[in-house]
């Protein structure tokens, strides 16, 4: 899936309407493949190149899941700290 995502999205000739989508789902397809590393920066690529996206919220929890597979719960606990403020704001 992640080589199916990648050449779709390197395509200039096909253009995809939806980068940010593709880019979410490369990252959940690394995650569920045990690439939690890789997860982690597609995921962190996405917020920083696409910051406007609606995607964005998931992938931060999608990116805090892959840090906990990681052991780096701290770094997962802030996640879900900020996410959880804006969700009960």
């Amino acid at each position: 899936a992640v080589t199916a995502i990648d050449k779709a999205l390197a395509d200039a000739a096909v253009k995809p309407k939806n980068p940010d989508y593709l880019r979410y789902l490369k990252g959940r397809a690394q995650h569920l493949a045990g690439k939690h590393n890789e997860a982690v920066a597609t995921f962190q690529a996405l917020e920083r190149d696409l910051p406007q996206s609606p995607w964005v919220r998931r992938a931060r929890f999608s990116q805090a899941a892959a840090l906990v597979k990681l052991r780096n719960l701290e770094a997962a606990e802030k996640i879900f700290e900020k996410e959880t403020e804006y969700l009960l704001s």
